[in-house]
């Protein structure tokens, strides 16, 4: 798993660094078990933290946050974690099947 997940975060390292200012790698680490990246960077006057989670069988975990750089507040933040709310919208009567599955959700806080 490491092997692709070092391939797959170069990418994702090379992008930020295109596109980021004051680029910062906060964590990255391999595992057989977990590979993880964090990352820190400036767009104009705004903060990008990106956090990629890789697990066993290519089941991925990820959020990405736009910040505030005067006062840290979220302006728009977008992951994949498990949400009934989205659930239930993407699978009205079956919601109940689907349970825990990863969504991606998105919300704005400005």
């Amino acid at each position: 798993m490491d092997k692709e997940a070092k391939g797959y975060f170069r990418k994702v390292k090379q992008l930020a660094a295109k596109n980021l200012k004051d680029t910062i790698i906060e964590a990255e680490d391999y595992g057989s078990e977990r590979s993880l990246l964090t990352i820190e960077g400036r767009f104009g006057n705004k903060r990008v933290i990106i956090s990629e989670l890789i697990l066993p069988r290519k089941r991925r975990r990820y959020a990405y946050y736009l910040l505030d750089q005067k006062d840290n507040s979220l302006i728009s933040g977008f992951d994949n974690s498990p949400d009934i709310t989205v659930t239930k919208i993407k699978y009205p009567t079956r919601y109940k099947l689907h349970k825990g599955e990863t969504n991606p959700s998105y919300s704005w806080q400005k």
